[in-house]
């Protein structure tokens, strides 16, 4: 039986948004701090890997590409700590 898809849902990790000079958290002090690389937090791929297969889950890390709002979802989940809690 072959199982059609019903609903898409987007998972987001937002990346900070508009940095301002003064601000604690902008990305330079992130990769002194963490390196390199960042990591997405496991929330959302926790989610992902729970979310039946019946749905078309995407998973976006806005600080590796852009959100295309002009996409047709059904369900928009966003994921954010504390340092990107404004563009949430």
């Amino acid at each position: 039986m072959q199982m059609s898809i019903i609903m898409r849902l987007f998972l987001i990790h937002p990346g900070r948004g508009n940095k301002q000079k003064e601000d604690f958290w902008d990305f330079e002090f992130e990769r002194r701090v963490l390196g390199q690389t960042a990591l997405l937090p496991l929330a959302i791929p926790t989610i992902a890997g729970a979310t039946p297969n019946d749905f078309e889950t995407v998973i976006i890390d806005e600080k590796i590409e852009k959100i295309n709002f002009d996409d047709k979802v059904d369900l928009v989940g966003i994921g954010a700590m504390t340092s990107n809690i404004k563009r949430a």
